[in-house]
């Protein structure tokens, strides 16, 4: 019996010590500590930047650089955090730097992700990892998933550092024509340059966006990257529509015309118009789509439309009231229904003009570029509704 009483205190002792390790380890799981956070993005979506664990370092796969420090960027997704990007860099001393890099970049796709969304599956598909070098000649470049950016502890303007990024992610992110001789072969990373500090550009002058959490940008270098970079092409397609000889070019001055169009599409149609227009690209095997290529799809995408939007093409924020709009679009063949809201329809060029009992009756008898011509001058969110009459 007292062999017994001793087995049993043994047993209700040892279930004890059991019970509190298990509970020990639950309190222990239950409390890891995350990541520490270094940066948030608020706008225009929540954006996490945290310190990311290298305790032992780790081997750049390319040229087997060495790198013992890194942050990354989070995004959510259906309630739990995705990693976007990893930023490396080669010691502790350029975590600082990486985490700027890291909140631009996160600025960047939190822009893209809410005009793209599902409609660039790139957005949320992977992590991009980011390598700052402290060798090479300077500049950078993207491959697969990787942005490298060579000698990135030199002397570099907040502009410099801004295009850089930009430029890269373009790359990673965008369509865009190809095959060009010069200034590089690819077309999106010049894009990407232009549309994102141009979207950027619009909310600090909107003052949706702060100047202190756009990072390397303020309100006056973004309206003079924009004033030079930007606004010219638009408006050079909004005055002369697209010269089919140039675009065709394999130079500088071909990329400048095919990026001029895309910039126009954005801006005329939403950003989704350069998604929406990549199903209507000419399948040719083995070859790289052109300039041309894009400007087909484009007519293509519009010609195949029952329904199409045309937003204003004045200069963003321009305050002048100019008594009356007027640009160049390519108007497909066919009788359209336009809705303009609180202006009057002038004229559409070599098109029969008629009110109607929702806006204005538009016969196109041939596809082509056309002189569009409104009353009044451009309103904010302005969008026109240009709907296919299927009754004639």
């Amino acid at each position: 019996m007292h062999t017994v009483t001793h087995i049993l205190r043994d047993v209700c002792v040892w279930t004890a010590l059991i019970a509190g390790l298990a509970v020990a380890c639950v309190a222990r799981s239950s409390s890891v500590v995350e990541p520490e956070v270094l940066a948030r993005i608020a706008h225009p979506r929540p954006v996490t930047i945290r310190r990311h664990d290298l305790t032992a370092g780790i081997t750049e796969p390319r040229a087997g650089r060495r790198f013992a420090a890194a942050v990354r960027v989070e995004a959510e997704r259906a309630g739990a955090q995705e990693t976007r990007f990893v930023v490396y860099a080669p010691d502790d001393t350029m975590r600082p730097l990486a985490t700027r890099v890291a909140r631009f970049l996160g600025l960047l796709w939190a822009y893209a992700d809410t005009r793209f969304r599902v409609l660039s599956p790139r957005l949320r598909s992977g992590v991009a990892s980011v390598w700052l070098c402290r060798d090479g000649s300077g500049g950078a470049e993207q491959s697969r998933d990787a942005i490298h950016i060579y000698e990135a502890s030199a002397d570099r303007s907040d502009l410099e550092w801004a295009r850089t990024l930009a430029h890269e992610y373009g790359h990673y992110l965008l369509p865009g024509p190809s095959g060009y001789a010069e200034p590089e072969p690819w077309s999106n990373g010049i894009l990407g340059e232009r549309l994102f500090l141009g979207w950027l550009r619009d909310d600090i002058r909107a003052g949706v966006l702060p100047a202190s959490d756009s990072v390397y940008l303020t309100a006056d270098t973004a309206n003079e990257y924009h004033a030079k970079q930007v606004e010219p092409l638009v408006e050079r397609i909004a005055r002369r529509g697209v010269d089919r000889a140039l675009i065709d070019d394999r130079g500088r001055r071909g990329m400048d015309e095919a990026i001029a169009l895309l910039l126009y599409a954005a801006r005329l149609h939403g950003t989704n118009a350069l998604a929406d227009m990549l199903d209507w690209l000419p399948t040719r095997t083995g070859r790289q789509a052109t300039g041309s290529d894009y400007l087909s799809a484009y007519e293509a995408w519009l010609g195949g439309s029952d329904l199409f939007r045309h937003g204003s093409l004045a200069p963003t924020g321009d305050p002048t009231g100019t008594a009356r709009e007027s640009y160049r679009a390519y108007i497909p063949s066919g009788s359209w229904r336009v809705q303009v809201c609180g202006r009057r329809l002038v004229s559409v060029e070599g098109c029969v003009v008629k009110p109607a009992d929702d806006g204005w009756l538009v016969q196109a008898r041939a596809s082509a570029w056309r002189r569009v011509e409104l009353d009044g001058p451009p309103v904010t969110g302005e969008q026109i509704v240009w709907t296919k009459d299927r009754s004639r």
